[in-house]
């Protein structure tokens, strides 16, 4: 998972946040062929995404499992939470 990518040993063997990230996100859409429609925010792809409690970029590994959404957006409406 995304928290013991983040923490795992040695040096040699861990993955950077942003890499994470970018393989939930664009690469996945790459790899289903969904990439013209997904992935990432862009004019005219699908508006899916969350607002999170906190930065996840500045948060530490071992708290990383304890972000939490805040608001989530699919295909551009608000489904849980508020904007």
């Amino acid at each position: 998972g995304l928290v013991s990518d983040l923490i795992r040993k040695p040096a040699s063997e861990m993955l950077q946040l942003q890499d994470l990230v970018a393989g939930y996100t664009r690469n996945s859409a790459y790899q289903l062929r969904l990439d013209d429609k997904a992935g990432t925010l862009q004019k005219g792809k699908s508006a899916d995404f969350m607002i999170l409690d906190r930065n996840l970029l500045h948060t530490p590994a071992l708290e990383v499992s304890k972000v939490t959404p805040k608001t989530v957006i699919f295909e551009g409406r608000v489904v849980s939470g508020h904007f």
